[in-house]
This record gives structure tokens, sequence and C-alpha cells, in this order.
């Protein structure tokens, strides 16, 4: 399976680290889906037959599918070393589950593992509750994320051309640390309940960081490469984080107000620094409000279906429209009754089926997005 696969991580899965209004719990989720994974399981076999491989574990694997997209996992210490590696898979039983391969028929040997597969990222440098996170893709930008994760109810992030150590950067967007992903209203252990969509390129973060977790107060944030419109761009990537706790829905807005910290990390030009930017879609798509407040009933009227478009990342101080936001997804429609996590099975993206998830981004009756959960993004 190609790098690029599209992973969802989220607070309900079986070995899902906890985030909540503490140091460090946000580096703990970013470790797990980034970096190292999550939920391992000893398997007791692989028996490949006819271009299926069928892997059972000793104990409950704990996965499942959400919509028709299966998880992907991380097979390791298999013999033969094909089997190993990343894969997305269908889930056939509570132990047992199988993905396509073009190894021989055979049964594998080895001590073997599973685990919910990271999104492929490195963590470069660390400190104290700090950390800094790179793309190991060889084909993006592979500029920094560095996370400082000491204040509890909010974590410090930005962007760095390059990094000498977790302290030491150069060429910062979003403004050198300012911009805040939050994971909480009180500074206590409660849980939170989280979600991440990452490829190899980039992270998507939606925290509910209320009290009451029946009435999402979402925070959102993303890192990585954009879909860029040039053929080559070594800095286009950017961060959307919020400059101040209260106005932490930035992905929700598709405008260019206060309150949102938002950067590229140089113009189209590829010379400078850090540039600011917003999202935009297609006309169809209020831009009055945040995403999926208003717009045609859902589903619509004319042809029963879901209309949507792509979020568009545009140079703030030009109005140039850079590229696209990978996977993020603008509903033409008034979605405020959709309830969130709810998966839109069956949607055509570029003469593929995807499903979609649909994202509560502030309150249970405000804006709402749709992801690509599916992908490929790229």
């Amino acid at each position: 399976m190609a790098d690029s696969a599209v992973r969802l991580y989220q607070s309900t899965d079986t070995g899902a680290p906890q985030c909540d209004g503490v140091a460090g719990s946000l580096i703990a989720v970013l470790d797990a889906c980034l970096v190292t994974g999550y939920a391992s399981v000893n398997v007791s076999s692989i028996v490949v037959s006819i271009g299926v491989a069928t892997v059972t574990t000793a104990t409950g694997h704990g996965i499942s599918a959400v919509g028709t997209t299966g998880p992907c996992v991380r097979i390791e210490g298999a013999t033969p070393a094909e089997l190993n590696g990343d894969w997305r898979v269908a889930i056939t039983g509570s132990t047992t589950f199988t993905f396509e391969t073009a190894v021989s028929d055979q049964t594998a040997t080895g001590a073997i593992t599973t685990k919910r597969a990271p999104a492929g990222w490195e963590k470069v440098y660390a400190g104290t509750n700090k950390a800094a996170y790179r793309s190991q893709d060889v084909t993006g930008t592979r500029l920094y994320l560095r996370v400082d994760d000491t204040v509890g109810m909010y974590a410090n992030v930005s962007g760095y051309e390059t990094m000498s150590d977790i302290d030491t950067g150069t060429g910062a967007f979003n403004g050198g640390g300012t911009g805040r992903w939050s994971k909480s209203t009180v500074a206590n252990t409660n849980a939170r309940a989280w979600r991440v969509f990452a490829d190899s390129r980039c992270v998507y973060l939606f925290v509910n960081k209320g009290t009451n977790q029946g009435n999402y107060e979402v925070a959102c944030g993303w890192f990585g490469d954009i879909i860029s419109n040039l053929s080559a761009d070594a800095y286009g990537c950017g961060i959307v984080a919020n400059d101040q706790n209260n106005y932490d829905y930035a992905l929700a807005i598709l405008s260019s107000p206060s309150y949102l910290s938002s950067q590229l990390a140089r113009a189209h030009t590829q010379i400078g620094t850090a540039v600011s930017c917003y999202r935009s879609s297609n006309v169809l798509v209020d831009h009055t409000y945040g995403m999926g407040y208003s717009g045609m009933p859902y589903p619509s009227p004319v042809g029963n279906e879901l209309i949507a478009f792509p979020v568009q990342c545009v140079q703030r101080s030009d109005g140039l429209y850079r590229g696209d936001m990978p996977g993020l997804y603008g509903p033409a429609h008034n979605m405020r009754s959709v309830a969130d996590g709810t998966v839109i099975t069956g949607v055509q993206v570029s003469g593929s089926s995807r499903d979609f998830m649909v994202l509560t981004l502030r309150g249970s009756n405000e804006y709402r997005a749709l992801m690509d959960m599916t992908g490929p993004w790229r």
C-alpha cells in the first residue's frame, strides 16, 4: 500500500492515547498517530491464498471499518518480508482481517505483530513536553512542525523551514510559536474526544475541548503540504492554528477574519518569509458563515445527492489561489442537523468512490465540514 494512504485515528479506537488538559497529552496523541502507531497485538498466523492474506490475531484486534473504509494496519516480523508494511484491510471477524498481496500462496512464519499503522512521520527532536515532527515522504516539502505542549489546556505550535534542536529553528511560519491547538477548556485529566486524519504529508487534528462531550466545542488544526498549483513548490507547507483559545475553529471559516493564525512557509515566488493564507471554496458554498451552516437542503432536492467542493488555500495579501487543502471539502448544504461522525458512502471523486465523514467544527448546531477518509488525497 502506498505511503500516501489516508489514515483515520480516533479516541474511541482500542489502545488510543488519551488527550486531556494536562501537559504532554497532545504529544502522546501525535506520537501514536504520526510516528509509532498503537494497539499492538500478536499474530497467530498469516495465510496467503490466491492473492489474499488472511491474518488471525492471538487476541481480539479491536479494529473496525468506518463506513466502507477499512483501517490501515502495520504488519511486522513476518517471513516473507513482502508481507511486512502498512496495509488497508478488510475486517472479517474479531480476530481476523484480510488484505490483497502479490505474495505467492503460503503460510508466513516469524514472531509477527500487527498494530494501527502510523502515518509515516518522524519525531526529529524532543524536550520535556515538546516535540518536532517531520514527514518522511521525500516527495514533499519535509518542513518541521514544532509542538510545545507545556501549558496543559492548549499547545503552542509552529512550522519551521529548518531546525537544529527542539528550541532552535529558522524560517518560522505561524509567528514562531504563537499559534495554538486547543485541547481542553479545563486543566485536568478528563479525557477529551479527538480525531486525527493524516497522510504521509499532512495532519488534521480535531479535539472536543468542552466539558460537555455530547455538545462538541471543537478545536481544530492542520499542518503539512497543500496540493499545490505549482509544479515544484518547496514551500507549499502551511499551518492552521489560532492566536487565542476562544477562536479555534479556523478550518470552518472560508474567509480571512481576525483571530485565525494561518500561514504558508513562503509565497508562490519561493522567496521571502511566511505569508498569511485563508480558505475558500466554490461559489455554491456559503462564505458568510462557517462551512455547512447554510445552503441548499441535504441531500440536494435536484439529484438526491451530496454536493461538495474542495477547500482552497489562498494567499491573503494578493488573493492568489495557491492550491487545495488535502481531503477537506465544503458542503453546499445546510448540514447542521447531520450528526458529527456521520459517514456518507459512495461519493464520487475523480472517478473513484470515497467515504466522506461529516465533522462538527465548532458547536453541535453550527459548522460542518467533510473529510475524504478513503483517499488518496493527492
